[in-house]
């Protein structure tokens, strides 16, 4: 892949806690419509690399670029407006807040912010607001909780809490979806269905998606390349086939039982 051609390049990128290296030299280059899975065991730096990503933290040294821009130095919320949206591992919603108003949240990041402009157009602002409930229902809809959009979100079931956090991550628009963790806590049919439905959100909003989770059923059959870290080094890349059979992934990660077995 040429440089020209990433969605999201990350060259040399270290992190270090007091003496602790937490992500150690990692390199990437994403290209659009691709689906990447992070995997390896606990404490190997999958979701400092995601807090690195979204400007959560500042790494120690390394470049990230998305379309040929740095967001070393950018706020979170300036790179969710260039186009990275995330979730998180421990369901982060506005649990006192409706399910509605969830969504809309991430719907109004690109709205005006001036509340001298609002006043001055009040019938724009008006149809505007029209226009953001309208796509925070579709949004809903397609999640399966238009239902519930007037609960609070934090009366929801959990599976539930798990796909709003996605639609409210969708709201803002994302051309890159950082997932973390998005099964944990799910049983088997719940996660096989969210499986399904991250197919049908790449596909409907033509999107880039990085996965870190534990679920390797679901690692594997979702992503087109997955790379393995361990002790905050990448120890392989490759398809998920090769991953599969690989020693290093083998021992360090599945276990030698496994490949044993």
């Amino acid at each position: 892949m040429n440089a020209a051609d990433s969605l999201l390049e990350i060259e040399g990128l270290t992190k270090d806690f007091r003496g602790l290296r937490a992500v150690d030299g990692h390199n990437l280059r994403m290209s659009p419509g691709e689906i990447l899975g992070v995997i390896g065991p606990n404490g190997a730096g999958k979701t400092t690399l995601f807090n690195l990503i979204t400007g959560l933290i500042r790494p120690t040294r390394g470049r990230i670029l998305f379309h040929g821009q740095s967001i070393v130095r950018l706020r979170p919320d300036a790179i969710t407006r260039l186009g990275i949206a995330r979730t998180f591992q421990n369901i982060r919603l506005f649990n006192a807040m409706t399910v509605l108003d969830n969504v809309r949240v991430g719907c109004q990041l690109h709205a005006p912010r001036d509340p001298a402009s609002v006043l001055v157009s009040w019938p724009a602002f008006l149809r505007r607001e029209r226009s953001l409930t309208d796509a925070s229902m579709e949004l809903l809809k397609f999640f399966g909780l238009e239902r519930s959009h007037d609960k609070p979100a934090g009366s929801l079931p959990y599976g539930s809490q798990r796909r709003l956090e996605i639609a409210r991550a969708l709201a803002t628009g994302p051309r890159l979806l950082l997932l973390d963790e998005p099964t944990v806590g799910m049983n088997p049919r719940e996660s096989q269905d969210l499986l399904a439905l991250i197919r049908e959100v790449r596909e409907r909003h033509h999107l880039s998606i990085m996965l870190v989770a534990h679920d390797l059923r679901l690692v594997m059959g979702l992503c087109h390349r997955i790379q393995v870290l361990t002790n905050g080094r990448m120890i392989a890349e490759g398809t998920p086939a090769a991953i599969r059979n690989h020693p290093q992934v083998i021992e360090a990660y599945l276990g030698r039982a496994h490949g044993d077995a």
